[in-house]
């Protein structure tokens, strides 16, 4: 899921270099249609079409999304991950309960991304977690931040994310990310790796928060790796 902030600016071994040369590089991602909810309140979060780019910066808590002891991890040696950044929010003491926007984010997961944009405070955060605390679904948080506009962070952060969810993941990405040259010259393609290990190991629906997604910036290749993932997204990946 993808939760920005509104503003004016923003509106491996496994997997050999056996890419034909007419390699697709077009964007699907025009395709998808967008649903939009709009509070009664107008600081209220718009919802549009599945994944979220949180706003808020609180306090992160591990609770039932915390990793599976045994899980075990591929990461390149010397790799390094702030767990924190990936872990929820913990729960607000006072919550103002919106049971119309719960609904319209669980209507949501039936399409390819959910985004959820209201100004800085409106709750956008404390919307989405309290959602994913309510549901079965596994789920990712990643808190994004400038350093996660390098397309290799991206991934590696988000393989890693997965990891933690589902044991064995991620030994091909991992791979392929150490590939340094390659993953400079074709992000892209860094995302068909991770697609197909997505198709292969992830067997329920995976949610994946993108939390300040608006962060990156602009000149930042993540965008394409995301458009990427979103357009040739399996069904158990939302």
């Amino acid at each position: 899921m993808l939760d920005i902030n509104r503003s004016p600016d923003h509106s491996a071994d496994a997997f050999r270099r056996s890419k034909p040369s007419n390699y697709p590089s077009d964007n699907r991602t025009r395709a998808f249609g967008c649903a939009n909810l709009r509070s009664s309140q107008k600081s209220s979060p718009d919802i549009l079409s599945p994944d979220i780019l949180m706003g808020r910066q609180e306090t992160r808590t591990g609770g039932k999304n915390e990793a599976p002891a045994s899980a075990p991890e591929f990461a390149p040696s010397g790799a390094f991950f702030l767990r924190t950044k990936l872990l929820p929010p913990r729960p607000a003491p006072e919550i103002l309960a919106r049971p119309r926007l719960g609904e319209r984010l669980q209507t949501n997961l039936a399409l390819p991304v959910t985004l959820v944009t209201a100004n800085a405070g409106s709750g956008k955060t404390t919307l989405v977690a309290d959602f994913l605390r309510k549901q079965e679904r596994p789920y990712v948080w990643y808190q994004l931040d400038r350093t996660d506009a390098d397309p290799a962070v991206f991934l590696g952060y988000l393989t890693y994310g997965i990891q933690q969810r589902i044991g064995n993941f991620g030994e091909t990405m991992f791979a392929y990310l150490q590939q340094t040259q390659e993953l400079a010259q074709q992000p892209k393609l860094a995302a068909d790796v991770l697609l197909n290990e997505i198709l292969e190991g992830v067997e329920q629906t995976l949610i994946v928060v993108l939390d300040d997604y608006h962060h990156l910036g602009t000149d930042t290749s993540v965008h394409a790796v995301l458009d990427r993932l979103i357009a040739y997204r399996p069904d158990v990946f939302h």
